[in-house]
């Protein structure tokens, strides 16, 4: 009696401990449908951000210098517009119609991109009149120069960077905000971070896969233009299980969420600032102050070192869907390691504490960009042909360019 007793103590504990795993019913029903909302919205965002630099860096006459130009001159004014344009629907409109209303035209522009831009796109883009301007500009012109060559790809490229600002940090993470308590935030925000890690590495095995179709194509058929359209496809896909997603928590999940929060409490307006008193108000706080500095000094950190990665990558990949196949392959390389560094990141912050946890990224952004300028400013050395020049053609072998075969 008494060992079945014990028996069924310990399957009640074992029990009770996976009972305690699984959320409530209430969490779940905003749990899981946020779940699949943001693994769709990272899944787009990962095709997207590998097929912008193929289309931008691929094109005729670009390469990965045109970069900083279109996310100065022409990403950072699409940036400041959208806020206005945000704002205005924000004052206008109700939470949800503002979110269908931003998400919806990133879809429709995708798809106008693959069904007719692309096709179109000798007729669309104005070589000549660049070539003719070419003629009587310096150099150095060469990079804006390729922007309006290739306007369209620039357009595709800041739409695709907008989706990760707009729909997913903006749009999900303030609705995601409304929806759920401090209590289960400090619960699932993490699992949200996990689960993106695995949108990332099935997003990059799917443009993987799409780029390596161009080996059972027909010969003469547009291998990056049909891969185009099944990686379009799948954004569709995923925005239709984004904005269908929203509408049924909308329909089935808010208003319960409504009726058991009770009366709501009415709160005092804040006073609204103009842009120049809100910049004005977060200066005047060292805590961002010092926030903006960091944040300042990654993107310049990431800027130089993926201008120069993604140069040496056109030279070892200059067809579209060889780029695409290697940028998917990394993609869920980049997904396997984030998830086992978000894991061994709980190990560091409580063994080390913040400041080491803190550190790890900028010391090993500091090594390994430290190795690869130095295997490219010292290629000549590392190269053992003879016929090694620097000279980076469009024969240049992945290594040094030196246009011989390394297998040889």
């Amino acid at each position: 009696m008494a060992d079945a007793s014990a028996s069924a103590e310990e399957k009640k504990g074992l029990f009770d401990k996976i009972k305690s795993i699984v959320p409530p019913e209430n969490e779940r029903k905003k749990l899981f449908p946020l779940a699949l909302m943001f693994f769709a919205i990272l899944f787009n965002y990962t095709i997207l951000r590998d097929t912008k630099d193929v289309l931008m860096i691929t094109a005729p006459k670009s390469g990965a210098e045109v970069i900083p130009f279109i996310k100065t001159y022409v990403n950072l004014p699409a940036a400041i517009g959208f806020t206005g344009i945000y704002a205005s629907m924000t004052n206008r409109m109700e939470q949800k119609d503002v979110f269908y209303n931003c998400v919806w035209p990133f879809l429709a522009f995708f798809s106008l991109f693959a069904v007719v831009i692309y096709p179109n796109r000798a007729v669309l883009h104005p070589h000549a009149f660049c070539d003719m301007l070419a003629l009587h500009l310096p150099a150095g012109f060469s990079a804006p120069l390729a922007i309006i060559r290739n306007w369209s790809f620039a357009l595709f490229y800041v739409m695709a960077e907008m989706w990760g600002s707009v729909v997913a940090s903006l749009l999900f993470w303030g609705f995601a905000n409304e929806v759920t308590t401090v209590d289960e935030a400090k619960k699932y925000y993490p699992l949200f971070g996990l689960f993106a890690n695995v949108a990332l590495i099935f997003s990059g095995q799917y443009v993987r896969w799409v780029s390596n179709m161009r080996s059972t194509l027909a010969p003469g058929v547009d291998a990056w233009a049909v891969s185009l359209k099944y990686l379009t496809g799948a954004i569709i896909a995923g925005g239709g299980i984004v904005l269908g997603t929203f509408r049924h928590m909308q329909k089935n999940v808010v208003p319960t969420l409504a009726k058991n929060q009770g009366p709501k409490v009415v709160k005092k307006k804040k006073p609204k600032m103009s842009m120049v008193e809100s910049a004005k108000f977060l200066l005047s706080s060292p805590y961002i102050r010092n926030l903006a500095m960091l944040v300042v000094s990654y993107g310049m950190c990431i800027n130089i070192v993926e201008v120069s990665w993604k140069a040496k990558l056109k030279l070892a990949f200059p067809d579209p869907n060889s780029y695409s196949a290697f940028m998917g392959n990394f993609s869920s390389a980049t997904g396997v390691v984030t998830l086992l560094m978000m894991l061994l990141g709980r190990t560091i912050f409580s063994k080390f504490g913040w400041r080491v946890a803190a550190l790890v990224t900028p010391i090993n952004l500091g090594i390994t960009g430290l190795g690869f300028f130095a295997l490219s400013i010292f290629s000549d050395f590392f190269c053992s042909h003879d016929s090694c020049s620097g000279n980076y053609s469009s024969n240049a072998c992945r290594f040094c360019g030196c246009g011989t075969k390394h297998s040889e």
